[in-house]
């Protein structure tokens, strides 16, 4: 299975939390839910993540910031 990496180029709601910018993926099982998350800064990506049963990774510059997300959260070969 391919990882598949959702952006928000304009960093703008698209449709979060509702599910349905991934209903595709949903409805065909293209994506693994033990091994997805969710990551954003807003509480609506939170809410994605519960809406998808899978986790979420807020992003906190403070807490956990992308250099964390990268060493504990990255696909290791």
């Amino acid at each position: 299975m391919q990882p598949t990496l959702f952006i928000d180029r304009d960093v703008t709601l698209i449709d979060e939390p509702k599910t349905k910018l991934l209903k595709k993926y949903i409805d065909k099982n293209l994506f693994d839910p033990d091994l997805s998350f969710v990551i954003g800064d807003r509480t609506t990506d939170v809410q994605l993540a519960e809406n998808l049963g899978i986790r979420a990774l807020q992003y906190d510059p403070q807490k956990l910031n992308w250099d964390l997300i990268v060493e504990n959260y990255s696909v290791k070969p």
